[in-house]
């Protein structure tokens, strides 16, 4: 029982030090690269604009699809149409992406991503702990 106790206290403690120690974003949203020569870009709406449209879009989406599980730091992305599941792993997976590249933009988006990934621990896969669950 005392050994439980001290790995709690432990894993309080290393969990608090990676949120104390958090990095700010390296590639914030916005950001413009240069395209390789021949890709096409849309040269009827301005970049500002382009970045507005992603911003709306995202925040409607994070509205409607990010879904948090009550009184637990974990979120889902929800999907629909699948019978009585709630989610499946490979929008898990894309839904950590979409978070991580809007970072900068989305202030939220480190509470956002770590409730994604606590969400994806918690849910393993029977075939490994490292793999989801499908749905």
């Amino acid at each position: 029982m005392m050994a439980c106790k001290w790995i709690a206290l432990w894993m309080g403690v290393i969990c608090f030090c990676s949120h104390a120690t958090a990095q700010k974003v390296l590639r914030p949203f916005p950001r413009h690269v240069k395209y390789f020569n021949g890709t096409i870009k849309p040269n009827a709406v301005s970049q500002a604009e382009m970045d507005k449209q992603v911003c709306d879009f995202y925040r409607q989406w994070k509205a409607k699809f990010v879904k948090s599980i009550p009184k637990k730091p974990e979120s889902y992305i929800w999907f629909q149409n699948i019978g009585n599941k709630q989610c499946v792993s490979e929008g898990q997976g894309y839904g950590m992406t979409i978070v991580a590249i809007m970072a900068g933009y989305d202030a939220s988006a480190q509470v956002t991503y770590d409730n994604l990934f606590h969400y994806y621990q918690a849910h393993p896969s029977g075939k490994s702990r490292y793999l989801m669950a499908w749905a």
